[in-house]
């Protein structure tokens, strides 16, 4: 008797686990291959005695109505959806993100966001060619307030100066600010809010990792395999023959999804392709992220789902308060601070990370969010290849090796990192349900 066809899933992060959740009921032999000792890749959640911390400040943004069904089907009750605004801190102050005009005003003060108003005015009656994001941000929101709120900052994110950067790295929420919204908001006030705000999500009531838990309840423990490294990616005409687990296991495969870094990817194969795809491959870096984490003796600090330092002399990019997206993240009358330092691998020691702590725990005490004798404990995690380092050349680049990786009929890339993409749970899940529907046929 022949047979069953084999599905390798290699990657155990949000994109791998939810495609193997839905094709478990296709006719295949499956198993999922993680490199860690955890399932969730960066989407997991943490428990530091009572205090419950995300890996990342991550929300479900109701973008999706079949990812959306799916989540609550797994989740069920427990899953709540949560009113809570992000905002950039930036001289003592806050103001909305993303960014609004009537909180700029308030921010900013009548001066300058008169000027910013009329910067908005005249890139509007211009026609320019946008090569880079900050050609983006300073065409959409003009000089003063690209170079305060958004190139700074896009700059500690990426690690690179913001004219390298590509217009993908403004994403979904910075939809842009035109002269009509200035109008609008600032003659009108709150009635007359922007869409682009977008405070509203669902979260899970013990973290964001609990979609990925339940997830990983509903798959057989023989088809979930943790610390299996992908070593070796052999191939032959056109096909993937075989995978390497750590070194030494050999599993016949006959399709392959694959959500690893896509550099990784490209290392493991065997035979090696051209030196070209091997070089293009190595030229897109990833960027990791320093996760510092405070238990404090507060009751509160403030009612922000994510707080954005924008400012280049903060080490620091953004800051999240656990109980702000669930009370059952830290216990009755404590509260807790993530603080997300993104770093390149090779930066990373004990002194880095002691001085990361000092630097952090001096700032948020200078800013009143909690005192030195309110933190309880401190605790930290590396977040390896957060997210992939969009340059101008990356998406070139990612092309090309992509282009190389389609020969391979039965080879699926996905996720962020295989997909080379600036993306969220919900795109990951999408991702899930592209590769299903590949399968199933």
């Amino acid at each position: 008797m022949a047979r069953e066809k084999f599905l390798a899933i290699l990657g155990g992060g949000p994109a791998g686990l939810c495609t193997h959740y839905l094709v478990r009921d296709l006719q295949y032999e499956r198993k999922l291959f993680e490199a860690s000792g955890a399932f969730g890749g960066n989407c997991r959640t943490v428990q530091l005695g009572e205090f419950l911390f995300d890996t990342g400040a991550h929300r479900l943004h109701n973008k999706s109505a079949k990812v959306t069904t799916l989540i609550k089907k797994l989740v069920g009750d427990d899953l709540k959806e949560i009113s809570s605004p992000s905002q950039v801190f930036q001289n003592g102050k806050f103001t909305d993100f993303p960014l609004s005009p009537l909180s700029l005003l308030r921010s900013l003060g009548a001066l300058n966001f008169g000027i910013a108003c009329f910067q908005v005015l005249c890139n509007s009656l211009k026609k320019r060619e946008l090569s880079s994001f900050e050609d983006f941000a300073r065409h959409t929101y003009g000089d003063l307030i690209a170079q305060r709120f958004l190139l700074d900052y896009s700059e500690k994110l990426w690690g690179v100066p913001a004219s390298q950067l590509s217009l993908d790295v403004a994403g979904s929420r910075l939809n842009g600010l035109d002269i009509r919204t200035f109008i609008l908001e600032s003659f009108f006030g709150d009635k007359r809010k922007t869409r682009h705000l977008d405070g509203t999500f669902f979260y899970p009531k013990h973290g964001i990792g609990v979609i990925f838990d339940r997830i990983r309840e509903q798959l057989p423990e023989k088809e979930l395999s943790s610390n299996s490294a992908i070593s070796r990616i052999f191939h032959k005409d056109g096909k993937i023959t075989s995978i390497e687990i750590n070194s030494k296991d050999i599993y016949e495969v006959d399709e392959v999804v694959c959500s690893l870094p896509l550099g990784i990817a490209i290392k493991c194969l065997d035979p090696q392709p051209p030196q070209h795809i091997l070089e293009a491959a190595d030229s897109i870096k990833f960027r990791d992220v320093l996760l510092l984490m405070f238990c404090i003796d507060k009751e509160r600090i403030n009612g922000n789902a994510s707080m954005y330092f924008s400012s280049s002399e903060d080490s620091f990019t953004r800051v999240y308060e656990p109980r702000n997206r669930s009370p059952f993240m830290a216990p009755h009358g404590k509260t807790s601070l993530a603080v997300e330092v993104p770093h390149f691998s090779d930066d990373l020691n004990s002194l880095y990370i002691e001085k990361a702590f000092q630097s952090v725990q001096q700032k948020l005490a200078e800013c009143g969010f909690f005192d030195d004798d309110q933190v309880l404990s401190k605790h930290h995690l590396v977040l390896k290849n957060a997210y992939p380092v969009l340059t101008k050349d990356t998406q070139a680049k990612s092309r090309m090796v992509h282009d190389y990786l389609t020969r391979f009929k039965n080879l699926t890339m996905t996720g962020r990192n295989g997909l080379v993409q600036y993306s969220h749970i919900h795109d990951h899940m999408e991702n899930a349900f592209r590769c299903f529907d590949h399968l199933k046929k």
